[in-house]
């Protein structure tokens, strides 16, 4: 999974609407662990994250951002254990320095199963949630998240990176069902946090 994340100003001068962007590919390592009573299955998937955002925003100024996810395989297994599906795919994305999240939405992907997805937020915090179920053997493509902020009155920089700091602070959370026909099968849910955790984009908020 890659999620890109476009951040474009808006609502200022006809110069401070067209800013340069900056373009960023970054790789995310996530350390990943079952819940109990799971938790000896511990994991690390790689992911690449591409932002695209304008390098400054002045101060007072609305801008949005969008993103679309590079296509996804869902693993028929996680360290030697099978895997029928994963349900639930949820991930935060966070947002610091002068700057608030004001609202989000998604839009398209593919193969997510019948569950609606759906973005929630917070002043500095976007979540996607793909309640799935994603079929192990098969690829994914996230929906395309569409982000409204606003710069604050203060001068700073504003940075993305992938929420969490531990498993009990995760950034990613996942279900994986495990088969164990003809018995029902394991519901295991694991908490991901990115180690270490990177800047996937950084803007400069200025005063004129």
């Amino acid at each position: 999974m890659a999620l890109g994340m476009a951040l474009v100003a808006g609502g200022a001068s006809a110069a401070d609407a067209s800013p340069a962007l900056t373009a960023a590919t970054t790789p995310v390592t996530f350390d990943c662990r079952a819940d109990p009573p799971f938790e000896s299955v511990v994991f690390a998937t790689e992911q690449t994250i591409t932002t695209n955002v304008p390098s400054r925003v002045r101060v007072g100024t609305m801008f949005s951002g969008s993103g679309a996810a590079d296509p996804y395989y869902v693993p028929t297994e996680v360290n030697g254990i099978a895997n029928r599906e994963l349900r639930d795919f949820t991930l935060t994305m966070q947002l610091s320095g002068p700057a608030s999240v004001t609202g989000a939405s998604y839009s398209g992907g593919a193969n997510l199963g019948p569950g609606i997805p759906s973005v929630t937020t917070t002043a500095t915090t976007v979540t996607l949630k793909v309640p799935g179920p994603l079929t192990a053997g098969t690829w994914v493509t996230l929906p395309t998240i569409t982000i409204n902020a606003v710069a604050a009155s203060t001068t700073g920089t504003v940075e993305l990176r992938v929420a969490g700091t531990s498993y009990a602070d995760p950034g990613l959370r996942v279900t994986s069902v495990v088969p164990l026909d003809p018995d029902p099968p394991i519901i295991a849910p694991s908490s991901c946090f990115p180690s270490p955790s990177p800047v996937l984009s950084s803007t400069v908020i200025y005063r004129r």
